[in-house]
C-alpha cells in the first residue's frame, strides 16, 4: 500500500506525510499491547516508529524513476529497518517486515541470510506488484510474477535444504530479557 501511494504522491513532502500516516497506522496497531504498560509510552513509541516510515516514503519517491526501482525500493526498506534495529532504545526490531514471514515460503531464508534478507524480499515483491498494478503493462506483470515465484521458490527450497528441516522432534526453549528492572510487565514501565 505504501509503495502505491508514494508513487502517486505529488512531491516529497506529500510522500513524507503519507509515510507518517502509514507508520501511525502500522505501529499503532502493532504496538497496542504497550497500553498495558502505559498509554503515554504507547503513543510516544508509535510516533517515533512512525517517523521511520515518514523518512522512508521520500526515499521511495526518490528511487521511483531509477532503473530497477523495485530493487532500490527494497534496499530503502532494508536500510530503514537497519537504523530501527539500533535506535530507539538500543534497537526496536519488532516491526520488521522480515518478521512477518515466519510461516511462509520466505522463512527458508532465515537460517541462511537472516531477517534483513526476508525484509528485502518482502519489500521487493511488494514494489514489483505495485509497479505492475500502476503501470498496467504485460511486461511489468510478467516480471512481477516471475520474480515473486522465483523468490518464493528459493525460500521454499531453503526450508527443505535447511539442516533443521530434517528434525521432527521438539526442543524446549527458554529465554531471558536482560537489563529490564523489576518483574513482569512492570519491567518495561
Amino acid at each position: 500500500g505504501l509503495a502505491v501511494v508514494v508513487r502517486l504522491a505529488s512531491g516529497y513532502r506529500a510522500a513524507a506525510w503519507l509515510g507518517l500516516a502509514f507508520g501511525v497506522g502500522y505501529a499503532g496497531v502493532s504496538l497496542l499491547w504497550q497500553t498495558m504498560i502505559r498509554t503515554e509510552s504507547y503513543l510516544g513509541l508509535t510516533l517515533v516508529v512512525a517517523l521511520f516510515s515518514a523518512a522512508l516514503a521520500p526515499m521511495l519517491r526518490r528511487v521511483r524513476t531509477v532503473p530497477f526501482e523495485p530493487v532500490w525500493s527494497a534496499c530503502c526498506w532494508t536500510l530503514t529497518e537497519l537504523v530501527l534495529q539500533y535506535w530507539p532504545f538500543g534497537g526496536f526490531q519488532w516491526l520488521r517486515l522480515g518478521y512477518t514471514m515466519v510461516d511462509s515460503p520466505l522463512a527458508g531464508f532465515y537460517p541462511f541470510t537472516g531477517a534483513a534478507s526476508v525484509t528485502f524480499f518482502v519489500a521487493l515483491i511488494g514494489h514489483l506488484l505495485a509497479r505492475a498494478v500502476l503501470n498496467r503493462t504485460g511486461r511489468d506483470a510478467l516480471v512481477a510474477a516471475a520474480a515473486t515465484i522465483g523468490v518464493l521458490l528459493a525460500g521454499w527450497a531453503g526450508t527443505r535444504w535447511s539442516p533443521d528441516a530434517a528434525s521432527t522432534g521438539t526442543v524446549p526453549v527458554g529465554y531471558v530479557q536482560g537489563g529490564a528492572p523489576g518483574g513482569g510487565i512492570y519491567g518495561l514501565g
